[in-house]
């Protein structure tokens, strides 16, 4: 079964949040957001357990204090709800002949679900937590079951969540009992219980502890697990974990730390696993946190391919650019924190046109992934304006960066797209556009997604035809001449400006001439930061600020 999605409720750093989920997500936001806490929520929920009761654990720092209160006085009661879905209809088998009958929603003939809601309170007499759970209807009301603590255990035992990674809190402690089964497809692919499962524990081991600990001799070998397992993972004749609807093809990277990937990921799991196995019934929900902190970019690209061809339901929290921009828009789930909640922001693609959708996605794949992360978009059209306008704002004491803002050129993608993505996912945006008629079609555009907001907050648009123009005009013509290598008598008015920034450009390069800006800006004696570049500066600094 699928988990559809997740609700919850007072735990750890969320007040409330709705995430709805897929057979891939991968969850972005800023530290202190909640994804931690989702993967804590889970593993609270569904982490497999040793013992054969259906127990769920909570602890004193899970609970949130009533507001207003410190830590040490009362808390709210925790709820989480969690929706699981068939991914095919009859998955489950015949309703009566289903451990699970009892609680699931829906016709034969139809994907059938269930809502499994789980209340925890703390106890301050006893220090330790109450914990109450049940099964909903389609309405919200507590289904009345015979024997939901049989039905609880076998939820936990088809669906549990598993969390592995190199920079796992759960998986990487030993002696935590709950992680000593392994996940079915550990037993599919043929690895476990041969000198190649060995071979891998004992390499990853390795790994775990520093790439230095690898001798040449390890790295021939680790090659050589490595290659063996994607043959078992992806070859025609042995792709026992190949399914009909994942009929890709995978290659794996002939050299390098890049051909490690299945090494990790399976070393990861191994060693997650313990000793003894899960039934052959298991549809486990991986979850794997800032595995590429530890790893360099062409190795977590190898690592994510082989997460990816996993036919498993997976969360993954990231904050790497490179792996955002090559996985699909729709997976993503961008986590904000607010004082009313968690707001969580995912992006539809049927909500822009094919050809639009194209566009996006290259121009995130090859230009931008990391914009994904920022809190708001400074939409620009050219390269003049992507080098001048992080380092104005350093010159007026900010730090687009550290803001959380990022500069967008949006000419290649186009504007309407791209702000429609922003919206999507919660990320504010303010459009500088140029003063001529193409400019005002962009100003016209953006006034279309306002929604009653003041359009000072959003759009801004030069007085001049380009930005070269309007920085002639603010006082650094004497830029522009120099860089034309301009001789002779001088033209008057717009005539010298337009040819000797034109000369300006051809002989030097945009970037270069917004640069040589920034140098004359910074000097003493200089006209300073332009007015209307200083207005779109601060507008997008209150954007960020309270976004």
């Amino acid at each position: 079964m699928l988990l559809e999605s997740l609700t919850i409720e007072n735990f750890r750093a969320i007040r409330s949040m709705e995430l709805p989920l897929d057979d891939t997500v991968v969850l972005i936001g800023e530290n202190g957001c909640g994804k931690t806490s989702i993967f804590d929520a889970l593993h609270a929920c569904l982490g497999i357990r040793n013992n054969s009761g259906p127990a769920l654990l909570f602890h004193r720092h899970d609970f949130r204090p009533l507001p207003g209160l410190s830590g040490g006085e009362p808390v709210e009661p925790i709820r989480i709800v969690l929706r699981f879905v068939e991914r095919e209809p009859g998955e489950c088998g015949k309703p009566s002949g289903c451990c699970l009958s009892a609680a699931l929603l829906g016709g034969e003939d139809e994907k059938r679900g269930l809502v499994w809601e789980v209340r925890a309170g703390w106890d301050e007499a006893s220090q330790a937590a109450e914990v109450n759970w049940g099964f909903l209807d389609a309405g919200g009301r507590a289904l009345k079951l015979a024997d939901g603590e049989a039905l609880v255990k076998e939820l936990r035992r088809r669906c549990p969540f598993l969390l592995f990674g190199q920079s796992d809190r759960h998986t990487l402690t030993v002696d935590e009992p709950e992680f000593e089964r392994a996940e079915r497809f550990l037993e599919r692919s043929g690895i476990a219980g041969t000198e190649m499962e060995e071979t891998t524990r004992e390499l990853y081991a390795k790994l775990s502890e520093g790439w230095e600990n690898l001798s040449q001799k390890d790295m021939r070998k680790a090659r050589t697990a490595a290659k063996r397992i994607w043959r078992k993972l992806v070859h025609p004749k042995e792709a026992r974990w190949r399914t009909a609807s994942r009929n890709r093809s995978f290659h794996l990277p002939s050299g390098g730390a890049q051909s490690l990937g299945p090494l990790i990921v399976f070393g990861s799991l191994l060693r997650a696993r313990g000793a003894r196995p899960l039934d052959p019934d298991v549809d486990p929900v991986f979850g794997t946190e800032h595995l590429d902190a530890f790893l360099h970019p062409s190795t977590m690209g190898s690592v994510w391919q082989v997460l990816d061809s996993l036919p498993v339901q997976k969360l993954i929290v990231t904050y790497s650019g490179d792996l955002v921009s090559s996985i699909p828009l729709a997976s993503l789930r961008r986590i904000v924190r607010r004082r009313r909640g968690t707001d969580v922001h995912s992006f539809n693609p049927s909500h822009v046109g094919k050809d639009e959708l194209r566009r996006l996605g290259y121009h995130i794949r090859s230009r931008r992934g990391g914009a994904l992360f920022d809190r708001t978009w400074l939409l620009v059209e050219g390269e003049t304006e992507f080098w001048l306008l992080p380092e104005m704002a350093r010159l007026a004491g900010y730090e687009f960066e550290a803001e959380g803002i990022g500069v967008v050129e949006f000419a290649q993608c186009g504007l309407r797209p791209i702000i429609k993505l922003a919206r999507e996912l919660g990320i504010s945006w303010h459009l500088l556009a140029d003063g001529d008629d193409a400019g005002s079609r962009y100003a016209e555009t953006a006034a279309a997604f306002l929604d009653g907001a003041a359009s000072g907050d959003h759009i801004t648009q030069l007085p001049d035809g380009d930005m070269e123009s309007y920085l002639w005009t603010a006082g650094y013509a004497n830029v522009y001449r120099k860089a034309s290598r301009a001789g002779g008598k001088r033209r008057h008015g717009s005539r010298d400006r337009n040819a000797t920034v034109a000369r300006a450009i051809n002989t030097n390069s945009k970037p270069f001439l917004a640069l040589s800006v920034i140098e004359a800006c910074a000097e003493e004696d200089s006209p300073g930061i332009p007015p209307l570049i200083r207005s779109v500066i601060d507008a997008t600094i209150r954007l960020a600020r309270t976004n």
